[in-house]
């Protein structure tokens, strides 16, 4: 989906560059997999306005970067 794409390429850009690619690649993932678990439990296929309930759960792409970058020591 787009916006799931449109997501976690703004989330990346907030990340360190090393670590990327892995971080883009599991929240690509968990976002997908909760759409899909949301979509069936409300008995309908995914479409944008679940996207929408999922990313808005998940929070802001700065939120959820700060989730991932490292911390300082």
């Amino acid at each position: 989906m787009e916006l799931i794409d449109r997501y976690v390429h703004e989330i990346g850009q907030l990340l360190p560059g090393r670590m990327r690619a892995d971080v883009q690649a599991e929240l690509r993932s968990l976002l997908t997999e909760s759409l899909e678990d949301r979509a069936r439990a409300a008995g309908r296929a995914p479409d944008a306005e679940l996207v929408k309930t999922v990313l808005r759960e998940f929070g802001s792409p700065q939120e959820a970067a700060a989730r991932y970058a490292p911390q300082p020591q």
